[in-house]
């Protein structure tokens, strides 16, 4: 993840040395909701997934955000609870209920369209996310059977652990302008890659996040 970031900052400080590159920073916060999609093929279980909150806060850089076509990038903090309601239909009467809470570092790298004479104050975006887990936990309990809750902190980043520390998600979004500083975004993120190391099921987190953003220049 270091060198990632790495690499990101000096390309982006290379492009912003460039005259013709105008450079943009500002910060934003919001509220997310989060799906997280668990696919079990053997189909021994029906699930349901209710989206939970959290919050986000973070820094935005936009190269040549005055122009038609731009980029935005960042640094960005992410809470996130997701829900899950589980049928063991392999057991009968037995089913589960519980939250997995993660805490993310996410770089964004979005493309911006704009254009004042079709959508003025405006702009869509979409790109590729790059998301590093850095805390998590699950709380389930099981009804119907004796079976001990869960209630532990995820581990990350080894194979066999549970889930993968960094992970990747495409997001796609619009922002309105409301002063030439402050600015609401709604955007929404899927899950490109599985991030589950252990089970048999096609782990992904979905999140729609909405909120303000302030450009100080």
């Amino acid at each position: 993840m270091k060198k990632i970031l790495l690499a990101a900052t000096a390309i982006f400080t290379m492009m912003s040395s460039q005259a013709q590159i105008t450079t943009s920073i500002g910060v934003e916060a919001g509220a997310t909701g989060t799906n997280l999609r668990s696919i079990n093929f053997d189909g021994t279980e029906k699930s349901e997934y209710p989206m939970g909150g959290g919050f986000y806060i973070g820094g935005v850089l936009h190269l040549n955000k005055e122009k038609p076509v731009s980029i935005q990038t960042g640094l960005t903090y992410s809470s996130n609870k997701a829900k899950e309601s589980t049928q063991i239909l392999s057991v009968p009467g037995l089913s589960t209920r519980g939250e997995v809470d993660m805490s993310y570092i996410e770089v964004p790298v979005n493309i911006v369209f704009r254009s004042e004479k079709c959508m003025k104050n405006w702009s869509a975006f979409l790109g590729p996310q790059i998301r590093y887990a850095m805390s998590g936990h699950r709380n389930y309990k099981f009804y119907g059977f004796p079976v001990t809750p869960i209630d532990s902190d995820i581990e990350f980043g080894k194979a066999s652990t549970e889930f993968k520390a960094l992970q990747t998600a495409f997001a796609i979004g619009l922002n309105r302008k409301i002063t030439s500083a402050l600015s609401l975004n709604a955007t929404y993120q899927f899950g490109v890659n599985d991030i589950d190391n252990v089970s048999n099921y096609d782990t992904k987190f979905n999140s729609l996040k909405l909120g303000l953003r302030y450009m100080f220049k």
